[in-house]
């Protein structure tokens, strides 16, 4: 196995070296608590850190604001929502689409 490998990599693995142990009549140690509080450490020493989503700056409002037609109500209330994101602190992530391919103007 390679360095790079994650914990999940790791859990598919030793599940196909279960299930071969298991269909030919063989005895698999993975039941045992010392080998459960090794995944535990490897879990924990293999961990990645999450994908922290970006906050809305300043810059990005006025960047936006150049495409904003404010005599819009639609374009308005966007307009409005990002700004009041950049009030209460919100990450772009959970007002934005990631792209416009995922976005949805039906449902906003």
């Amino acid at each position: 196995m390679s360095r790079t490998c994650g914990f999940d990599h790791l859990q598919h693995v030793l599940s196909s070296i279960k299930f071969l142990h298991q269909f030919t009549g063989h005895f698999f140690p993975g039941d045992s608590f010392e080998f459960k509080v090794l995944l535990r450490g490897l879990k924990r020493k293999l961990a990645r850190p999450p994908k922290q989503a970006l906050p809305i700056t300043p810059e990005m409002l006025i960047l936006m604001y150049v495409h904003v037609n404010i005599q819009n109500p639609t374009e308005l209330a966007h307009w409005t929502s990002f700004v009041f994101a950049l009030r209460l602190l919100y990450r772009k992530s959970s007002i934005a689409p990631e792209s416009l391919q995922k976005f949805n103007p039906h449902i906003g």
